[in-house]
């Protein structure tokens, strides 16, 4: 300011006439008093806004803060609440009805009178029961307070304030008055000075500046009309009018340029999003920052089928199956691969929106787009690939279970397992097909809601339907009415089934069978094809299996038929040459034997008779059958039973096998077998699995089994009863003997008081191991009353044991687990009978367990239901859903969790949420349901909506005010910009005119003053400019710029 007028002075004194002179005093004197009220007054509403705005913060805060202290229990302390809701410059406390605190974060302030802190009056506001704040002048603080709904308490949130903005709430209203003098006064002035110095001689000009502001550039100032200053103002709006036009020229070609390009980077986009929707990979960019989809292309869409929408709300676990490493844990593992070693390509198990696994391709790598690092995945399906992979290996491992397997039971096994990584299901039989006796038997069947199916006959079932067509059949609840296959009752529990024919090139050995329950895995046509190329080399490999088992069979027993036979067997040719001789009979001479000949043994008058019985055999291949004597060592004569049979092999007959059997002890055999069939026969009827005979005289076993050794580890041959004493540990009697001790028991026996023998022993096996026995025998009574022996038989029923304890353990811990559950739980039979009610159901509804037991759920029901519930019937619609979900499963009580009214014993309302599932039996299924009382959370609800509620109002209420005076501000900035850029302008251009005619004259300090003047006046102009510009830039439409 003094600058300016020392300049102002030099000049007044060199030309005190000249315009520009009583324009820069003028401008000066009227420039300070505008510039000042803007920086001062608007200020202060400002700031005075912003502290009104501050206290209407915290009081809703504070009413926040009480309504959550209100659904806190009593017995909840407060200090870990309040230290956690403390706010930065200031303290959150709460206080009770008599002003003393109850819980701050400075623990010295507990049971402190709050009246040492703050005014009277601002205790007396704030504990009158309603919301609000204040400022303190005393304390210096702004508070605010809301009282806690359902306590007499009040929480307080206290914020410091300086004595600044406690000057400037006093002085308010005072400022608001002298702003607006202020600027009546400026304006009053300002324009009389500028129609007085300015107005008149510049109208002209004026008139022209706006026809070339219009856009008017051929107008033109006739300088001739000037004097002085306006003349050179003339000559230069002329210059500026020639200069725009040519700017505009330039700028125009500019546009040309700038549309071009444009046009260029669009058509650019274009060909790049083309190439990247007809990519035949998926592709889509991740934001490592967001964790959020940015872009897919359709392919993406096609194998994943999420939008760009969808994708964006998705995780890589979305993406992902969730069966580890295939996981969110897994996908993690591989992005930091990616950020340390680069570019990574590796396989991924996928699923798409509906829920279908399917194995992909990844090749992941981060990139720059858009200034920003991302990851840029491609992703290409392999499931076929992968699919032709499992069913490879599928085959290599069923041809190598065919190699390894040892019974037939292991080698099915092994095909449940390989066939679980081709198809989705686990429940998995094998049915056999007999056409001589028209049955179908299941060495294997593995099912979770089926037990193992009994041999049957032909019948209508679906299994019945694949032997007979010898096709695959592929059943799912798609399938069109009319092509629905006729099912079993016991057939339609499944939701998808699956049957495919073992068939050879001979026959089809019978059906394989997959099913599934769920679902969320379903079968498919394709599962269809894989199932049907696997079972072409099941059957293959079960037919070897077959033919090979057979074989070995039939080898063993000829082999054990030769060396165990008390037959004489000899092998003879065409010529009657013995090539195979099996053994000798006890009591024969072997050297006897070595000196005959086969037609010694041949029945006949002469030796052409005995060549003719031997050539007949051969060449019509018929046996034939006689007896025969031969002496014994002793002299005695041994007779045979003989049978001579042709050996057919291939259609021709080179060798004939001859057997002798020693009938010469048939009688006493006889004896001995009808005795021996009478001890068996008696055996069986009491049960079998390895029967033995024990002798009490002898105290020994006359004949035990030879599956002893699978039971106690000792062959049939070393076992003794005293062994077997030894191994059991404990015994527990049953039948006749229940309750009994073993010796007890063993001693009725032995006095033939106990016909029948029932115990069950836990017994240590030679190699240590613990094992369950069941002993049912039956005793041989004596003709003196006593018994001298048992006939019974041993089983292993270790497995049985296991299933019971494990059973008793379950229940044990179901039990357990449902009186110990917070939520109350009912278990309903499938009669729909109340058979569990645990604790918790018991204090929620105020009735008793013993009460509702045996009792249908529908009718205790009745006793919790309200009187609108049972008005509008609910309850019976209720029951028809509980019914039909007991019978079939299916239920609309299944598919979410519903919200209930229950009236207890007490006659209060209790709001439920009821979870309502199923649960599989052999008799059908029962239904649990889980009750979880939510009236306190309904509470909290409804305060929060109402909460909700009024600060909304609060928020729009207070919107409205910053509006307007925004918009006042945004009037005075335009005004302001308005009035001062046109002196401005006359300043900047009387500053040059100084100049240009001083500069012969002035001093090089007084030609840097008039510069400085400059300078600063086009700052100011710009600064004008820019003003006015923010003051626009409210009535600009808001445009979203991606």
């Amino acid at each position: 300011m003094d600058v300016g007028c020392a300049v102002g002075v030099l000049a007044m004194m060199r030309s005190f006439k000249s315009i520009a002179f009583r324009l820069s005093l003028w401008f000066l004197l009227l420039l300070a008093l505008p510039l000042a009220v803007m920086a001062f007054f608007v200020r202060n509403n400002v700031a005075a806004e912003l502290q009104h705005v501050a206290a209407d913060f915290y009081q809703q805060q504070a009413g926040i803060n009480a309504a959550l202290i209100s659904q806190m229990g009593m017995d909840v302390p407060l200090d870990g609440f309040i230290a956690d809701n403390q706010p930065q410059k200031g303290v959150h406390f709460v206080v009770d009805k008599n002003g003393r605190y109850i819980a701050h974060p400075d623990r010295h302030f507990l049971d402190a009178d709050m009246r040492g802190d703050f005014a009277p009056d601002s205790v007396a506001r704030l504990l009158n029961g309603r919301s609000g704040y204040l400022v303190d002048e005393k304390a210096g603080k702004l508070v605010s307070f809301s009282p806690v709904p359902g306590r007499e308490w009040v929480d307080v949130i206290s914020i410091d304030i300086s004595a600044g903005e406690l000057a400037l709430n006093r002085l308010l209203n005072l400022s608001l008055l002298q702003m607006a003098v202020s600027l009546l006064i400026v304006s009053i002035a300002g324009g009389v000075v500028f129609w007085i110095i300015v107005g008149r001689p510049l109208r002209r000009l004026t008139s022209v500046a706006e026809q070339i502001g219009q856009g008017n550039l051929a107008t033109r100032v006739r300088p001739e009309e000037m004097k002085d200053e306006l003349k050179v103002l003339a000559n230069m709006l002329n210059q500026t009018a020639q200069e725009s036009s040519l700017l505009i020229d330039g700028l125009q070609s500019r546009v040309d340029e700038l549309s071009h390009a444009y046009t260029s980077l669009k058509e650019s986009e274009e060909r790049f999003h083309a190439i990247f929707d007809s990519s035949n990979d998926g592709i889509f960019v991740y934001d490592m920052q967001t964790g959020a989809v940015v872009n897919i292309n359709k392919k993406f869409e096609e194998v994943y089928g999420y939008t760009l929408g969808e994708a964006a709300h998705c995780t890589l676990e979305d993406f992902s199956s969730g069966i580890a490493p295939y996981n969110q844990r897994g996908a993690l593992h591989w992005l930091r691969r990616v950020r340390h070693l680069g570019p990574q390509s590796f396989e991924w198990h996928s699923k798409n929106k509906a829920g279908r696994l399917f194995w992909v391709e990844v090749n992941a790598r981060f990139a720059v787009i858009d200034g920003v690092e991302r990851l840029l995945v491609s992703v290409r399906n392999i499931d076929e690939r992968k699919r032709s992979e499992q069913l490879q290996m599928a085959v290599y491992r069923i041809v190598q279970a065919a190699q390894t397997s040892r019974t037939f039971f292991d080698l099915f096994g092994v095909f449940h397992e390989i066939l679980s990584y081709v198809l989705p299901v686990r429940n998995f039989s094998i049915a056999f097909y007999d056409p001589r006796t028209d049955l179908f038997t299941y060495p294997y069947h593995f099912d979770q809601h089926e037990p193992w199916p009994s041999i049957h006959h032909s019948d209508d079932s679906l299994v019945t339907r694949v032997m007979r067509q010898g096709e695959p059949l592929l059943f799912t609840p798609e399938i069109p009415a009319a092509d629905q296959p006729q099912v079993q009752s016991g057939d339609n529990k499944f939701l998808d089934w699956l049957g495919v024919p073992l068939k050879t090139s001979r026959d089809v050995l019978g059906v394989l069978v997959v099913k599934s329950y769920d679902p969320a895995v379903r079968l498919t046509e394709q599962d269809r094809e894989d199932f049907a190329f696997i079972s072409t080399q099941i059957a293959i490999v079960v037919e070897r299996k077959r033919a090979e088992d057979a074989l070995r069979e039939s080898e063993a027993r000829w082999r054990t038929l030769m060396e165990t036979s008390p037959q004489l067997v000899m092998i003879i040719d065409r010529q009657g040459c013995v090539l195979f001789v099996n053994h000798t009979m006890p009591g024969m001479d072997p050297g006897w034997l070595a000196d005959q000949s086969i037609f010694n043994f041949l029945p006949g008058e002469n030796l052409s008779h005995k060549r003719d019985l031997l050539q007949r055999v051969f060449r019509e291949r018929v046996a034939s059958s006689f007896e025969l004597s031969a002496p014994q060592v002793n002299g005695e004569t041994f007779w045979f039973s003989c049978n001579l049979s042709p050996v057919v092999d291939q259609g021709r007959v080179d060798l004939a096998i001859f057997s002798a059997t020693d009938i010469s002890d048939l009688k006493r055999a006889e004896s001995a077998l009808r005795e021996s069939e009478e001890l068996y026969r008696r055996a069986i009827e009491a049960a079998g699995a390895v029967p033995y005979y024990r002798d009490h005289n002898s105290n020994s076993f006359r004949f035990i089994g030879a599956g002893i050794v699978e039971i106690t580890g000792y062959a049939a041959l070393d076992i003794t009863p005293e062994i077997w004493d030894g191994l059991a540990r404990q015994g527990y009697m049953m039948g006749q003997a229940a309750g009994m001790t073993v010796m007890e028991a063993r001693e009725l026996a032995r006095a033939g008081k106990l016909n029948v023998w029932q115990c069950d022993y836990q017994i240590g096996t030679r190699t240590g191991a613990t094992r369950w026995v069941y002993d049912a025998a039956i005793e041989l009574i004596g003709a003196d009353g006593a018994s001298y022996g048992s006939i019974g038989i041993m089983q292993d029923i270790t497995a049985r044991k296991m299933v019971e304890d494990a059973l008793r353990q379950s229940e044990s811990r179901f039990r357990s687990i449902v009186e110990q559950l917070s939520e109350g739980f009912a278990l309903i039979g499938e009669d729909g009978g109340v058979l569990v009610w645990n604790r918790a159901l018991e204090e929620m509804s105020g009735i008793q367990r013993r009460q509702v037991i045996g009792l249908k759920y529908w009718d205790v029901n009745l006793r919790t239901a309200p009187l609108n519930l049972l008005a509008g019937g609910q309850i019976e619609q209720n029951k028809k859903f509980l019914q039909k979900a007991l019978k079939d499963e299916h239920s609309s009580l299944f598919e979410r969790p519903i919200e209930t009214v229950m009236l207890n014993a007490r006659g209060e309302r209790i709001f439920v949420q009821q979870a309502v599932f199923p649960i599989h039996t052999e008799k059908g299924f029962r239904v649990g349901l889980l009750n979880r009382d939510i009236t306190e959370q309904k509470t909290a609800e409804e305060k929060i909506r109402t909460l909700n509620e009024d600060l909304e109002r609060r928020v729009i209420e207070r919107t409205a005010a910053l509006e307007a005076a925004n918009k006042e501000l945004e009037a005075f900035s335009y005004s302001v910009s308005h009035d001062l850029r046109a002196p401005l302008r006359a300043i900047d251009g009387f500053s040059r005119i100084l100049a240009d005619e001083m500069m012969s004259i002035a001093s090089p300090e007084i030609n840097r003053h008039l510069t400085l003047i400059r300078d600063n006046a086009q700052q100011m102009g710009h600064l004008i400019d820019d003003l006015l510009s923010f003051s626009r830039l409210s009535r600009q439409p808001v445009k979203k710029v991606t």
